[in-house]
């Protein structure tokens, strides 16, 4: 029966066909070997049917119908293999099935194409429906009776991936959805290399070209494709109508990755290093910028790509050039943090070169470990550098700011000495002329509080600060963003700048895990 001839038509959305297609599918994934009657009552083929198809079509599309347990076994049988021939090998570990390779002039090599095993298919539903669910808050949740933990609808409303609420996994609908694409194709998804991304979830389309999940990732820097932002933020949008407060419209910047997109980034691609049998980064992780730049990543001393990492960034003090953890945070990163480091081309005082370095160091971090969220530190000059990291849209995902003995005030400290220093790193002419040119949207003390994006902050400070000065710069802070961020402000009320005082792990360690929310990682 031909699709116009369905009655009810094709694309009514009764509740009745909405229940007689879920019990069809059901039929469909667990039901035996054999076939099912559409709607018009034609035959579908069930799982277990075209998992014993598929294993016929792979068999007559080998060569001699044979299938190799080893690499080496299938080179030893090069000369039954045509050249440009394919054919496949048993996987040597629970990633995959098997692996394709090609008969490339007598030599055996692969294509990048693999046939995942189910266990592994599992795993990544389970990770990235998990990371989903716990982690940005962006999805619309279902009632108590609906047997849908959460939905992610399309453009329309229709659900376009939904998470059962019995296991974390894709919903039945979700299912379905692949299962007439693996029909439409007579495949099976693959997890594969295509140049200009990473390791991603392809189908082919019913003329073979690859068509990518929205699961795509670019190898350059680990980030989604345009489009998979756009079609995300599309679905995205009608759950934040409302979130935005009356009058502040203009006054909020929107950014193409927020936290969601990182953290689904980071899982996707470390998934796909376990997968390819890439290593993981050595530790401590160091290079030099384009811009000759010393940076520097020092990770956990044991990590998986399974276990989202925070990722801690510190802008540090005048003429502080160590690229390791300072003293008083010796050995941070063994609580789950990947501590972030660069010099930041010097005295900068929050510039643009600043905040260029930043998004360097934010973006090889993102290519290199799982990274779930960002705390920055700032240290008395870095402490506009960290708010500028902020308030510029430089840093996405940002859980925190910590700051200790901070600046605040550009204008501040350009008027108590630091002038000459100021006019080098962001290009003021010597009379000063340009210095409200040059210095725009720079000094986080004239920004409105908006820009800070409602993130907790914790300060460490004195008022006895001989250096910086606690009123117009920590107070400054303090009183332009109270009613708008959670401040927690300790005064230790002792003289001297960057004292010991100043510089409490467990402290740190306390703000880490609240802004959390009682976890640096979440383990799988």
């Amino acid at each position: 029966m031909a699709a116009d001839d369905l009655n009810p038509p094709l694309g009514t959305t009764t509740p009745e066909i909405f229940m007689d297609n879920v019990k069809r599918a059901d039929e469909l994934v667990n039901g035996p070997s054999g076939t099912v009657n559409d709607r018009g009552g034609e035959p579908l083929d069930t799982w277990r049917q075209m998992m014993a198809k598929n294993d016929e079509v792979r068999q007559n599309l080998i060569p001699l119908s044979k299938q190799y347990m080893t690499l080496a076994d299938a080179q030893a049988d090069i000369a039954n293999i045509p050249d440009g021939s394919t054919t496949y090998y048993r996987s040597p570990d629970d990633s995959a099935l098997a692996i394709e390779v090609m008969n490339v002039g007598g030599t055996l090599e692969a294509t990048g194409r693999r046939m995942p095993s189910q266990a592994f298919v599992d795993q990544v539903a389970t990770q990235v429906g998990a990371e989903i669910v716990t982690r940005t808050g962006l999805i619309k949740s279902m009632s108590t009776e609906s047997p849908y933990l959460a939905v992610i609808p399309d453009a329309n409303g229709r659900e376009a991936w939904g998470i059962s609420k019995k296991d974390g996994s894709p919903t039945e609908h979700t299912i379905d959805v692949w299962m007439k694409k693996m029909e439409e194709t007579k495949s099976l998804p693959v997890l594969k290399e295509i140049p200009g991304y990473g390791f991603v979830f392809s189908l082919p389309d019913s003329t073979g070209a690859d068509r990518m999940t929205e699961m795509a990732i670019l190898s350059k820097n680990g980030q989604f494709a345009d489009w998979v932002l756009e079609a995300w933020a599309l679905r995205l949008a009608p759950m934040l109508d409302g979130k935005i407060t009356p009058g502040d419209e203009s006054e909020l910047r929107v950014t193409r990755d927020p936290p969601g997109f990182q953290i689904l980034s980071s899982v996707t691609r470390g998934v796909a290093r376990y997968a390819s049998g890439r290593p993981l980064p050595v530790n401590p992780y160091s290079w030099t910028t384009d811009t000759a730049q010393g940076s520097r990543l020092t990770f956990p001393a044991q990590y998986s790509d399974a276990t989202p990492l925070l990722l801690v960034i510190a802008f540090e003090g005048v003429d502080y050039t160590s690229l390791d953890p300072r003293a008083g945070y010796a050995g941070i990163q063994n609580d789950g943090i990947i501590y972030a480091r660069s010099a930041f081309h010097g005295n900068s005082y929050g510039s643009p070169d600043c905040m260029a370095d930043a998004a360097e160091l934010y973006q090889k971090a993102c290519s290199l470990a799982p990274v779930g969220g960002v705390v920055i530190i700032g240290n008395s000059m870095g402490g506009i550098a960290a708010c500028n990291a902020i308030t510029t849209g430089t840093i996405p995902g940002v859980l925190g700011l910590y700051l200790t003995d901070p600046t605040f005030s550009l204008r501040q400290r350009y008027d108590s000495g630091r002038d000459a220093t100021i006019r080098a790193a962001y290009g003021i002419a010597s009379d000063g002329s340009d210095y409200d040119e040059k210095t725009a949207g720079y000094d986080p003390n004239l920004e409105h509080w908006s820009r800070f994006q409602g993130i907790p902050i914790s300060i460490v400070a004195s008022n006895k600060d001989s250096t910086i000065q606690f009123s117009e710069n920590t107070m400054a802070l303090v009183n332009k963003l109270t009613g708008h961020n959670d401040i927690d402000l300790l005064d230790v009320n002792s003289a001297g700048h960057n004292t010991p005082d100043r510089f409490i792990k467990t402290r740190l360690l306390e703000f880490i895990q609240t802004v959390c929310h009682g976890s640096i990682s979440l383990e799988f």
